[in-house]
């Protein structure tokens, strides 16, 4: 079986710098340049095809089958996790997050925070690299902290 989507990310996903900062945050790791990704391996139609604007769904199914992607998000500490691919979007505005979330892609649900549309860690986590990488390039001053609630808190300092 497979169940792929796109994933939803915060505005358009095109700082990779940011992403793979998000991904270190969480222990996974931004494989820039990886051309294929880890997947249950082949599209049985139990489960629609994501729709991307720009894509076909022939294309989509050609691309998925063939397992292809621009870059590839992967788990280090779980070798065997599904990874979350890459597709460049065809405006050229960054990129589609393609996800694989059959049986908790094998773990890696949980290490992004799945939730059947979005993953909310690594979408929090590029969110806070976005604003630190921002900052940082303004010539300010990043402090973070944690609330007691367990949500992190930036102050951008001149």
């Amino acid at each position: 079986m497979s169940h792929v989507t796109k994933i939803e990310m915060p505005d358009t996903l095109a700082d990779l710098k940011a992403l793979a900062a998000g991904c270190k945050r969480l222990g996974l790791e931004l494989m820039t340049g990886q051309t294929k990704f880890k997947w249950y391996g082949q599209h049985v139609g139990d489960y629609p095809l994501p729709e991307l604007p720009g894509y076909t769904k022939e294309e989509v199914l050609e691309k998925l089958s063939a397992g292809r992607c621009e870059h590839a998000i992967r788990d280090p500490k779980n070798p065997g996790a599904y990874e979350i691919a890459l597709w460049e979007r065809k405006d050229g505005k960054g990129y589609h997050v393609i996800y694989d979330f059959w049986s908790g892609g094998r773990g890696m649900s949980e290490a992004v925070g799945f939730d059947g549309k979005k993953c909310r860690k690594l979408s929090d986590a590029y969110k806070i690299a976005q604003v630190k990488r921002r900052a940082m390039r303004a010539g300010q001053r990043v402090v973070e902290t944690k609330t007691k609630d367990g949500r992190v808190q930036l102050e951008i300092h001149a």
